[in-house]
C-alpha cells in the first residue's frame, strides 16, 4: 500500500504537472477534488490541500507532502491571467464553495488584488516551510517551472525514475521541458545521481 501524497502547491505552481507525474508513477491521482473524495486517491494536489494540510498531516502520519513553487512575480501574473480567462466575477455563484473559501483564507479576498495575492503567496510558503522544517523524509519543495522533475521527485518517493519525460502541463513557454530533457540525459549518462 502506497503512502498518501499531497501536493501543497498553490494553483498555478505546477500542480497539474505534479498530478500527471504522480499518475505516471502509478499513483491514483487527482487534481482539485472535494474532501469527501480523498479516500479514492493515493495522491491529491491543489485546492483544498493548502488550507487543510495540517489536518491531513495528523490524519495521514505516513503521508508525503510536496510543495510546488515558482517565482512569485511569475506566479501572480499567471494567476491574474487565469482569473481573467476564467471570468471569476461572473462565475462566483457557480464556483465551488471550498474554492472560494480557500481563496479568501489564503489571500484575504476573492477578488484579484496583486498585492494581497503576492503577500498571501509569500506568507503561505513561509508557513508551510516552517511547519515542515526538519522533515525532509516526508516534505519536498519542487520548482517544476525551473526544471525540477523526476530526479527530485522519484528519490523522495522511493520509486525508480521512469523512462519518460517529466510532464509539463499548462505551460505557455516550455523552457522547463528542455531543462528536464537535459537533466535526464545527464542522469542516463551517469553524470548526475538519481
Amino acid at each position: 500500500m502506497k503512502n498518501k501524497v499531497f501536493g501543497l502547491g498553490l494553483s498555478k505552481t505546477g500542480t497539474s504537472s505534479l498530478t500527471r507525474a504522480l499518475t505516471l508513477l502509478s499513483y491514483k491521482s487527482a487534481h482539485f477534488v472535494k474532501v469527501h473524495e480523498f479516500d479514492r486517491y493515493d495522491a491529491i494536489t491543489d485546492t483544498p490541500i493548502p488550507v487543510i494540510y495540517q489536518a491531513l498531516d495528523l490524519q495521514y502520519p505516513q503521508a508525503k507532502f510536496i510543495l510546488t513553487t515558482r517565482d512569485a512575480d511569475d506566479w501572480v501574473k499567471s494567476f491574474q491571467n487565469h482569473i481573467q480567462r476564467q471570468e471569476w466575477t461572473k462565475r462566483y455563484p457557480k464556483m465551488r464553495s471550498d474554492a472560494l473559501l480557500a481563496t479568501m483564507q489564503l489571500y484575504g479576498t476573492i477578488h484579484f488584488d496583486r498585492e494581497k495575492f503576492l503577500a498571501g503567496y509569500k506568507r503561505y510558503h513561509q508557513e508551510v516551510k516552517d511547519y515542515f522544517a526538519g522533515r525532509e523524509s516526508n516534505f519536498l519543495v519542487m520548482d517544476i517551472c525551473q526544471g525540477d522533475g523526476w530526479d527530485k521527485l522519484c528519490p523522495f518517493l522511493g520509486v525508480p525514475i521512469p523512462d519518460a519525460p517529466f510532464p509539463v502541463k499548462n505551460a505557455k513557454k516550455n523552457i522547463t521541458k528542455t531543462k528536464q530533457i537535459a537533466s535526464r540525459f545527464l542522469h542516463n549518462a551517469g553524470l548526475i545521481g538519481s
